[in-house]
């Protein structure tokens, strides 16, 4: 049997701060604008790569790439009205903290909108601790606000590991931000930041809407001077050639951390 749903009466994504994760909500409600309880908006649904839906205590697969992260392979379903630009973030929770967050528009037609085979990034480095137990949770948001969240207990299993070994040349430059959004944590303790910025180099290589994501305490933002309209160091990683299976560019913060040191020492 399908596992509950959780419509979340949040308005944005951003929302998700506040809102209580793990309120036992009815299925067909969803908050409006004043927080009234109203009919769900939507329908989402979370299923495998394969198709088949993701039930409560379901195995993931949690795969090491060629370029040392490691990923799992979900799709997003979403069905009813007004779907076109809707916007899908997924994260993983583990003992209630969020370790993991991506997020990503969905394709909508007819009445349906889905995004298959959504490599989730979970970390970078060999997977540790596996088995072990998460919380893979979804929120689609409308263009109009209206957001339904589902959530699923799952089991993550050891999966498949590249072999080839990707090598990359280091390009430095500067990343002017655009969009900066701060884990979904307080003070010194840390989760995933997400950063979109135009990237520049001296070598005259720039890149707009670049993004990297970046594992930090939530009080080293401001520490870090990361808001929008700063330039912040950035480092582009380009592939070497031989490595067709590896991810093309990958970008990653270059700043100092010693503001943040001094805020979170065991942290930063």
């Amino acid at each position: 049997m399908r596992a509950r749903l959780f419509a979340i009466g949040c308005l944005s994504l951003a929302p998700l701060v506040g809102c209580d994760p793990g309120a036992d909500m009815d299925p067909t409600t969803d908050g409006g604008p004043a927080g009234d309880a109203g009919p769900a908006p939507f329908e989402v649904r979370l299923e495998h790569a394969e198709g088949e839906p993701i039930e409560d205590g379901d195995a993931l697969e949690v795969e090491t790439g060629c370029q040392g992260g490691h990923h799992v392979f979900v799709d997003v379903v979403a069905e009813g009205d007004g779907l076109d630009r809707a916007l899908a973030e997924i994260e993983m929770r583990e003992g209630g903290e969020a370790v993991a967050m991506q997020s990503a528009r969905l394709a909508g037609t007819g009445g349906t909108a889905t995004l298959r085979g959504w490599m989730f990034i979970l970390g970078f480095g060999p997977p540790s601790g596996l088995p072990k137990d998460g919380t893979l949770r979804v929120t689609v948001t409308r263009d109009d606000g209206r957001a339904v969240s589902i959530e699923r207990t799952v089991r993550q299993v050891e999966g498949a590991v590249c072999d080839p070994v990707c090598r990359y040349d280091d390009l430095a430059g500067t990343g002017a931000l655009t969009e900066v959004m701060p884990p979904e944590t307080t003070g010194c303790e840390a989760g995933p930041a997400r950063l979109t910025f135009d990237f520049d180099s001296d070598a005259g290589l720039t890149e707009e809407s670049a993004t990297l994501e970046e594992r930090l305490p939530a009080d080293c933002v401001d520490a870090l001077g990361l808001e929008v309209g700063a330039e912040v160091p950035v480092i582009r990683q380009q592939l070497l050639p031989g490595g067709a299976t590896c991810q093309p560019v990958i970008y990653r913060l270059d700043v100092d951390r010693a503001p943040c040191e001094a805020l979170c020492p065991a942290e930063g």
